[in-house]
């Protein structure tokens, strides 16, 4: 164990671990910007797609020509509106997955970091 004055071992030692930890980082906001821009496209590309659908939903709404063909149409317009991509437990747990995926290289080196000094 390091002192005051660490001695050879204890300087490699550190000087290792400062690395890894540099490393770690590098790859952890990689994997979360990645990450993120992924989920941000997916969300803008679902977005979309429910914009689209809900203004032709609209559009064959207002062209209704009769009772049922309007009943019918209200009815669609409905369900688009229940299957919002915006979600909140989907865009929860997509978040969560990002984060996981960002920590795991600080949670392996920090564990192969753990070992190596057990090993010691």
């Amino acid at each position: 164990m390091a002192g005051p004055l660490p001695n050879e071992r204890d300087r490699i030692e550190f000087n290792l671990m400062r690395r890894e930890k540099s490393e770690a980082a590098f790859e952890s906001i990689e994997a979360m910007g990645s990450g993120f821009v992924s989920l941000g496209m997916a969300l803008a590309m679902d977005a979309s797609k429910y914009i689209w659908a809900t203004s032709a939903a609209a559009a064959a709404l207002a062209s209704s020509q009769s009772a049922a063909q309007w009943f019918a149409c209200q009815a669609e317009l409905l369900k688009i509106a229940t299957d919002s991509p915006s979600n909140p437990l989907q865009l929860a747990s997509s978040t969560a997955r990002v984060m996981q995926a960002g920590l795991a290289p600080i949670h392996g080196r920090a564990t192969a970091n753990a070992e190596r000094l057990g090993a010691i």
